[in-house]
């Protein structure tokens, strides 16, 4: 069976790119290029567990890094509203339209906009690309049911640490910056290395290398 990082990336149907717990600038930048190759190419999300500071701005694509770990499932919460207070929901299809109303019982008033939550949730991901960190626990999405069947990958500085009852293929090279590994495989996977994805690793370099 052949386990080369670019055969990986060409059977893959659909990619979940997972940063660590804390990420440092470089596995960011790092991360956020290898998502920008892989747009267009393949189905492919980017999440990272902690949301994006301020000193991350700076970086192409930055605003697609999500908290959510997938997109497969639409969830609509009413945040606020009493679940009580609803006599019923109606679903309807309008020519190509979905159409969902809530109706509330009566005397009451429905939800507002303002209380209407979208967030999305489930893996669709057969393939998951951990992004930096030393060991499985530096991953806490790594817990989440959702992940179990996808196969898990990860690229770094340094060999994972990874518990016993995980299979984790984990790619390396002693790189000075992790952007540096994510160039050298965005090449061997035959990928475009656009003018977004160079800026983001120069960046990473830059930031990786100290100068």
């Amino acid at each position: 069976m052949d386990n080369s990082f670019s055969s990986l990336i060409s059977s893959a149907n659909s990619i979940l790119v997972l940063l660590s717990d804390k990420p440092s600038f470089d596995q960011v930048a790092a991360a956020l290029s290898f998502y920008l190759s892989l747009r267009g190419v393949k189905d492919v999300s980017i999440s990272s567990p902690t949301p994006m500071t301020v000193e991350f701005n700076r970086l192409i694509g930055v605003n697609k890094i999500t908290q959510e770990l997938g997109n497969k499932n639409l969830t609509i919460r009413f945040k606020g509203y009493p679940a009580e207070n609803i006599e019923r929901v109606s679903a309807d299809i309008e020519g190509s339209e979905f159409k969902l109303t809530v109706i509330p019982k009566v005397g009451l008033t429905s939800p507002q906009r303002e209380q209407v939550e979208l967030t999305s949730s489930g893996v669709a991901s057969d393939l998951v690309i951990l992004v930096g960190g030393i060991s499985d626990s530096d991953f806490s999405s790594l817990g989440s049911e959702d992940l179990s069947g996808a196969k898990i990958v990860h690229v770094g500085i340094k060999q994972l640490l990874a518990s016993q009852n995980k299979q984790i293929m984990s790619y390396t090279l002693p790189v000075s910056s992790l952007s540096e590994l994510i160039t050298v495989l965005i090449k061997e996977s035959n990928l475009t290395l656009d003018g977004d994805s160079a800026t983001n690793l120069i960046a990473g370099i830059e930031e990786g290398s100290d100068n």
